[in-house]
């Protein structure tokens, strides 16, 4: 009997380890399928660039003319489109939204010969370094996925801008009147491209 007893009471035992495992997978799966609709997405419809002048403690993003080359920065402002936005245009509390989409290139290339190992066109990205947060190069900024990063937004939206600096790190050889072409492309296949406007150097 003692014997039975204890088979009797480790059957229980597993049955209710059971069903308290299965109660705990379950509200995991819940909870993650809530929270997974509450998130909001967004994706990349367009860019444009401006010139800016990164010397000073706030750069200066009114699309200058005229900078000393180590100070120039690009910054590309991205238009973003919310994915099935919130339905009531009344809302006012702050909203999780996050890049649908990875970036798989960004490129920059000088329209005018840059140095002795760089002619007209040739890709110079390596010459720059992102800020957004923290400075990375161009690689290393793609393969971290920082462009997935979230952003809190108060309020309905349906469309927001976004931006990313890009600093020149090396001047170029001679100084003269430079603009550069900025390509994004993601793992969509959305491409976007943008020129910037003259810039002495």
């Amino acid at each position: 009997m003692h014997g039975h007893g204890s088979y009797l009471y480790e059957t229980t035992r597993n049955e209710s380890m059971s069903v308290k495992l299965f109660v705990t997978i379950l509200a995991a799966f819940i909870c993650f399928s809530a929270c997974k609709k509450s998130n909001h997405y967004f994706y990349t419809r367009a860019i444009r660039l401006v010139n800016s002048d990164n010397s000073w403690e706030k750069p200066d993003t009114n699309n200058i003319g005229q900078v000393s080359g180590q100070s120039y920065m690009i910054r590309i402002i991205s238009s973003e489109h919310v994915i099935d936005p919130i339905k009531n245009k009344e809302y006012t509390e702050s909203v999780w939204y996050f890049q649908k989409y990875d970036l798989k290139a960004l490129t920059v290339r000088s329209l005018s010969a840059f140095d002795s190992t760089h002619a007209a066109g040739a890709d110079i990205s390596r010459y720059f370094l992102t800020d957004y947060g923290a400075q990375y190069t161009i690689d290393e900024f793609i393969s971290s996925k920082r462009i997935n990063k979230k952003y809190s937004l108060t309020g309905y939206r349906e469309d927001f801008s976004t931006y990313l600096d890009l600093m020149l790190m090396k001047a170029p050889s001679v100084k003269g009147r430079y603009d550069f072409e900025v390509r994004m492309i993601f793992d969509n296949g959305s491409i976007f491209t943008d020129t910037t406007s003259i810039m002495l150097l």
